[in-house]
Protein backbone atom coordinates (compact mmCIF):
# COMPACT_ATOMS: atom_id res chain seq x y z
CA UNK A 1 0.00 0.00 0.00
CA UNK A 2 1.20 3.68 -0.62
CA UNK A 3 2.58 5.48 2.31
CA UNK A 4 0.39 4.06 4.59
CA UNK A 5 -2.76 5.52 2.62
CA UNK A 6 -5.93 4.23 3.82
CA UNK A 7 -6.56 1.00 5.84
CA UNK A 8 -7.41 -2.68 5.11
CA UNK A 9 -10.27 -4.16 6.26
CA UNK A 10 -10.86 -7.84 5.89
CA UNK A 11 -12.93 -10.71 6.87
CA UNK A 12 -13.96 -14.48 6.92
CA UNK A 13 -17.76 -15.51 6.61
CA UNK A 14 -18.74 -18.82 6.92
CA UNK A 15 -21.81 -19.55 4.31
CA UNK A 16 -23.08 -23.01 5.03
CA UNK A 17 -26.43 -22.65 3.16
CA UNK A 18 -24.64 -20.77 0.15
CA UNK A 19 -22.29 -22.71 -2.53
CA UNK A 20 -19.63 -21.17 -5.03
CA UNK A 21 -23.16 -20.75 -7.75
CA UNK A 22 -24.43 -18.72 -5.44
CA UNK A 23 -21.49 -15.87 -5.43
CA UNK A 24 -22.98 -12.39 -5.99
CA UNK A 25 -20.44 -10.54 -8.22
CA UNK A 26 -22.13 -7.24 -7.88
CA UNK A 27 -20.54 -5.44 -10.64
CA UNK A 28 -17.19 -7.09 -9.80
CA UNK A 29 -15.35 -9.41 -11.56
CA UNK A 30 -15.50 -13.19 -11.18
CA UNK A 31 -12.48 -16.12 -12.25
CA UNK A 32 -12.89 -19.90 -11.30
CA UNK A 33 -9.59 -21.03 -10.12
CA UNK A 34 -8.49 -24.08 -7.36
CA UNK A 35 -6.72 -23.46 -3.79
CA UNK A 36 -3.29 -24.61 -2.92
CA UNK A 37 -5.02 -26.88 -1.34
CA UNK A 38 -7.13 -28.64 -4.21
CA UNK A 39 -10.35 -26.85 -3.11
CA UNK A 40 -12.51 -25.25 -6.05
CA UNK A 41 -12.30 -21.37 -5.58
CA UNK A 42 -14.43 -17.98 -6.98
CA UNK A 43 -12.43 -15.30 -6.65
CA UNK A 44 -14.49 -12.02 -6.98
CA UNK A 45 -12.26 -8.90 -7.47
CA UNK A 46 -13.87 -5.07 -6.60
CA UNK A 47 -17.21 -5.91 -6.31
CA UNK A 48 -19.36 -3.13 -4.44
CA UNK A 49 -17.47 0.36 -3.35
CA UNK A 50 -13.80 0.27 -2.92
CA UNK A 51 -10.79 -1.99 -4.02
CA UNK A 52 -11.42 -5.48 -2.93
CA UNK A 53 -10.90 -9.23 -3.46
CA UNK A 54 -12.82 -12.42 -2.09
CA UNK A 55 -12.08 -15.63 -2.51
CA UNK A 56 -15.23 -17.72 -2.15
CA UNK A 57 -13.76 -21.32 -0.98
CA UNK A 58 -15.68 -24.63 -1.54
CA UNK A 59 -16.49 -26.53 1.71
CA UNK A 60 -18.99 -29.08 1.37
CA UNK A 61 -21.69 -27.24 -0.70
CA UNK A 62 -21.18 -24.55 1.44
CA UNK A 63 -18.56 -22.35 1.13
CA UNK A 64 -16.36 -19.74 3.14
CA UNK A 65 -15.49 -16.65 1.96
CA UNK A 66 -12.33 -14.45 2.69
CA UNK A 67 -12.13 -11.03 1.45
CA UNK A 68 -9.92 -7.60 1.87
CA UNK A 69 -10.86 -4.50 1.70
CA UNK A 70 -10.07 -0.98 1.12
CA UNK A 71 -11.23 2.15 -0.11
CA UNK A 72 -7.63 3.67 -1.27
CA UNK A 73 -4.06 3.24 -1.15
CA UNK A 74 -3.70 0.17 -2.66
CA UNK A 75 -4.59 -2.09 -5.64
CA UNK A 76 -6.56 -5.32 -6.22
CA UNK A 77 -3.42 -7.07 -6.68
CA UNK A 78 -2.49 -6.20 -3.01
CA UNK A 79 -5.96 -7.30 -1.54
CA UNK A 80 -5.88 -10.36 -3.04
CA UNK A 81 -2.18 -11.11 -1.49
CA UNK A 82 -3.93 -10.43 1.84
CA UNK A 83 -6.27 -12.98 1.02
CA UNK A 84 -4.23 -15.36 -0.48
CA UNK A 85 -1.64 -15.16 2.81
CA UNK A 86 -5.46 -15.37 4.70
CA UNK A 87 -6.48 -18.43 3.37
CA UNK A 88 -3.01 -20.26 3.85
CA UNK A 89 -4.07 -19.80 7.68
CA UNK A 90 -7.94 -21.19 7.19
CA UNK A 91 -8.00 -23.49 4.35
CA UNK A 92 -5.45 -25.81 6.57
CA UNK A 93 -8.52 -26.11 9.56
CA UNK A 94 -11.78 -26.12 7.31
CA UNK A 95 -13.31 -30.13 7.02
CA UNK A 96 -12.57 -32.15 4.50
CA UNK A 97 -15.04 -31.44 0.94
Amino acid sequence: MTNGAGGVAFSITVRPAQGLEDVNPNGGQTTKTTSNAGRQVVLLTNSGSGISCIAAVAVGSGRVDIEARTLRGATTEEMCTIVEKTDGFVEPKLPAS
